[in-house]
């Protein structure tokens, strides 16, 4: 049947209506070809200013680059390094109060610039939370000042969830402690010897448990006017679990999504002593991100045979703030979102090109 005409035809799914991926989001532009200001090896975060300034955060090349609205290079900071000036793969970005702050991972501190890029200051994550086997990753600053962050630790199951006084460099309060897995008792007892001196440690099952960890790293997104965040997991079970939390940290509801096919991620890790097995399915949500009082989830199902990717369907799940599933948009493209502005535009890479580039969309929601 012709497609034209699919697009006229109510469908539903689960009492849900099917946003036709094409009047939902459509592509605007690119930024990204050989030339030496336009190359990128692999693009982890970007963001848009007000001025619709664009920023985009390179984890390989150890740089943040600057364009303008028409995709016309302004400026580049960053090399590899742990001296001034110097970043050892960045994983994100995010603006607050006319400033660019930098996630600069394998240097293990944050560090931030005014909009033109002009002066970098830093800031180490051990003076924010002093709890060093803890990786931190997405940030985002509240209308108070707080730092909000997601983060595991190989180690423990605490912290998932945390809020920073960033000037005062001291960590508020930590919430969300949940795994998308249930763990025995035992394999959580396996790493708490390694507080003890003179313990002999199991490393295999050290090694699966920091893998298990990494699997519950939190995806989330927040509404921008209530302040409300919805969580979810990297690699979710199935049902996909989504949490609503208030910016206090208090759990308001939690919704379950089921997914098409049947699976139970990650289990096999600490089942397979050889990985993953021949053949497996999975899901992985690339982002939660917030436009007009809806969260907008990109949920990717993967099939993989001998390790690689044979199959793939990305959807967006549309949350209202109530954390109500309102709507299921079908994406054509591997789509990783990374940012949205207040007037629809979105930033985002596609996981299947064979350039790395970064692609503009505007979103349409009419509910």
């Amino acid at each position: 049947m012709n497609r034209s005409i699919l697009l006229f035809i109510p469908v539903f799914l689960c009492g849900l209506l099917l946003f036709p991926a094409d009047k939902f989001i459509q592509h605007v532009k690119t930024i990204g070809d050989d030339r030496d200001d336009y190359t990128f090896f692999l693009i982890y975060s970007a963001v848009m200013s007000e001025k619709k300034d664009i920023f985009v955060c390179d984890h390989k090349g150890h740089f943040v680059a600057k364009y303008d609205w028409k995709g016309n290079f302004i400026k580049r900071i960053g090399q590899a390094g742990q001296g001034n000036g110097d970043f050892q793969n960045p994983t994100q970005i995010c603006i607050h109060n006319q400033d660019l702050y930098i996630m600069d991972s394998r240097n293990f501190r944050i560090a931030w610039t005014d909009l033109d890029l002009s002066k970098l200051s830093y800031k180490r994550y051990g003076d924010l939370y002093k709890k060093p086997t803890h990786a931190l990753f997405k940030i985002t600053f509240l209308k108070n000042g707080a730092l909000l962050g997601s983060s595991f630790s190989p180690w423990d199951r605490n912290g998932r969830m945390v809020l920073f006084d960033f000037n005062a460099a001291k960590a508020i309060k930590c919430f969300f402690n949940r795994y998308p897995i249930e763990v025995s008792q035992k394999e959580s007892d396996v790493v708490s010897d390694l507080y003890k001196e003179n313990t002999k440690i199991d490393k295999e099952r050290l090694e699966k448990h920091f893998f298990l960890s990494f699997y519950a790293l939190p995806i989330y997104g927040i509404d921008k006017q209530t302040e409300r965040i919805l969580i979810s997991f990297q690699y979710p079970n199935n049902p996909v679990k989504f949490y609503l939390y208030s910016s206090e940290g208090k759990e308001l509801k939690s919704v379950e999504y089921p997914l098409e096919k049947k699976y139970a991620f990650p289990r096999h890790v600490l089942e397979n002593k050889s990985g993953k097995p021949l053949e497996s399915h999975y899901a992985v949500i690339d982002s939660i991100l917030s436009f007009k009082g809806y969260f907008l989830a990109l949920v990717a199902e993967l099939d993989f045979k001998k390790g690689r990717c044979v199959g793939k369907k990305c959807k967006f799940l549309v949350f209202d703030r109530e954390g109500k599933l309102r709507d299921t948009v079908p994406v054509e493209k591997s789509l990783k979102p990374m940012f949205i502005s207040n007037d629809g535009y979105l930033l985002a890479k596609d996981y299947d090109s064979d350039e790395e580039q970064l692609l503009i969309y505007k979103v349409t929601i009419n509910y």
